[in-house]
């Protein structure tokens, strides 16, 4: 499919392959979720520490655990899902 840039009625000339605008048939689908990988081991033990202590503060009484228990259980899932995530993690 040629595409012309009209100057003049008499004069058409074809338009340069980089100056085409992109068009939804030409474009690639383009992919946001990339393959999760497995985190690194540092990574997933302070994420399983954290959540593990979050759910012994939440069920027993320590004191300090107890009052940290669901900072202490949202950091373990955020650092697991970013070590999924991202790969140099």
């Amino acid at each position: 499919m040629n595409t012309y840039l009209l100057k003049s009625p008499q004069q058409l000339r074809p338009l340069h392959p980089s100056r085409i605008p992109l068009s939804l048939e030409t474009t690639k689908p383009i992919n946001r979720m990339s393959t999760p990988s497995s985190p690194k081991k540092i990574t997933w033990i302070i994420g399983l520490t954290c959540g593990i202590l979050g759910i012994i503060g939440h069920y027993a009484h320590v004191d300090v655990l107890s009052e940290y228990s669901y900072p202490l259980l949202l950091t373990g899932f955020i650092v697991l899902a970013a070590g999924t995530t991202f790969k140099e993690l």
